[in-house]
Order: structure tokens, then sequence, then C-alpha cells
């Protein structure tokens, strides 16, 4: 009997709209707390752990990138294999990104590459491609291929001889079969400025043995395909000369 009368107790309005908005609040606390743990709280996680990471990984290669040289490459090579492994664990991924970057910046911005430099950052990037797998490499190369394009279109002559130099050295080393360098020096030979010719002397020079000895028929199709685009560049400049010399010879 005092159960029901209880249940059947009068409640005044404004008590029953207050006991509702407590309860509306406390269900309203119990998502706010849900959604700290939800997709979008752990996106935010894992993009400033990546960050971290990033940052983590940028300023232990820019140290072992200005230190490597011929004589420490192997060594340089096991330390910065060692940040992906171990207590600091950062991804491999981005330590490949940082190598990248740094390498890049020396290219790019750095002074003339030696071809003892060039070879040394080649070595580098084809031992940590060894220890960390091939899509450093990959990687790598893709940022060689975008800095070339920039660097031809600005016509920067000693950027893009210092990525092409590292580029025929990362063939050399393995990294690169030949279709890639001969697709790089068909390239070459189809615009044929002078900066084009530079790279492709540079090319040659460094990578030229081993392309021959590796597909001799790609050196024999690229070396017609030189020739035809030469005799056509010799033949617009006659054209030309013959052009101004009728000209000249109109007026008088």
């Amino acid at each position: 009997r005092e159960a029901a009368a209880a249940a059947g107790k009068y409640v005044p309005p404004a008590q029953r709209a207050a006991a509702l908005a407590a309860l509306e609040a406390t269900a309203a606390a119990g998502g706010a707390s849900e959604d700290e743990n939800g997709p979008e709280k752990k996106t935010a996680a894992a993009d400033a752990k990546a960050a971290k990471a990033a940052a983590d990984a940028a300023r232990a290669l820019r140290g072992l990138v200005n230190r490597v040289g011929e004589a420490n490459v192997a060594a340089i090579v096991a330390e910065a294999a060692s940040l992906a492994r171990g207590d600091q664990s950062i991804p491999r991924r981005a330590v490949g990104d940082a190598a990248t970057t740094e390498i890049m910046k020396a290219l790019v911005e750095g002074p003339k590459a030696s071809e003892r430099y060039a070879a040394t950052l080649a070595g580098f990037i084809a031992g940590l491609a060894g220890e960390l797998g091939p899509e450093i490499a990959a990687r790598f190369g893709a940022a060689l291929v975008d800095a070339l394009r920039v660097a031809r279109a600005d016509d920067r002559a000693r950027a893009a001889s210092n990525v092409v130099a590292v580029f025929s050295r990362l063939f050399v080393c393995g990294l690169f079969p030949s279709a890639v360098v001969y697709g790089l020096l068909k390239e070459l030979s189809r615009t044929l400025t002078e900066l084009d010719a530079t790279l492709m002397l540079g090319t040659l020079r460094a990578a030229g043995s081993r392309l021959r000895h590796e597909d001799p028929a790609g050196m024999k199709e690229f070396i017609v395909t030189l020739q035809g685009r030469v005799a056509e560049l010799t033949a617009a400049g006659a054209g030309g000369t013959a052009g101004g010399d009728g000209a000249a010879g109109g007026g008088g």
C-alpha cells in the first residue's frame, strides 16, 4: 500500500522537468565520454603520433646525412636503419622519407656534387633500401624524377646535374633497371637543349658501361634515336640559315 502510494504520489511539473533535465544531462555526459574515444579522437591521436615520428626521423637523419662519407657509409646506413628498430621504433616509411628529404635538399640547394659524393649518397640509399625494404628506393626514385623535372623546367643546371649524378649511380648499384635509364636518355634526346646534352653526357659517363653490358640492344636503339634527333636539328638549323641568306640576298 505504501509503495502504491509512493508510485501514485503527485510530482509537480517543475520537479518532473528538473528530473528530466538531470537525466538528459547525465546521458549527454556519457555521450561526451564516448566521443572522446570515437573515430575522430583516434584519428587525431594517430596524426599526432605520425607527426612526432616524422619530426624525430628528420632530426636524426639530418645529422646522419651530414656525416655520411665514403669511409663510413655502411656504419651510417646501420645507424639510420636502427631508428626503425628497438626502443625508438620510428616507422620505416618515416625514416625513408626523412632520408629522401635531407638528400634532396643537399642535391637541389647544395653545391655541385662530386662523383665521389654522388656515389656515396647512392650507396647510402641502396644500403637503406636493403635494410628497410625496396619501398625506400622507390619513393626516393620518385623524388629524384620530380626534382629533375622541376630543375629542367627552371633551367637549374647544378641541381639537375646533381640529381642525374645520383640517379645514374643508383642504377649502377642495381636499384633501377636499364629501361629506366634509357627512358631518361630518350627523354633528354627528344628536347636536347644544352642542359639536356650535359645531363645525357653525365649519365653516360656514370652508367654507360653498365648500360652497354646489361642491355646492348637498348644502347644501340638509343644511339639511333639520338642520331636521328641530331640530324633533325641540323637540318632545321641549315634551313633557318638558308632562309636567312635568301632574305639577305633578296634585300641586296
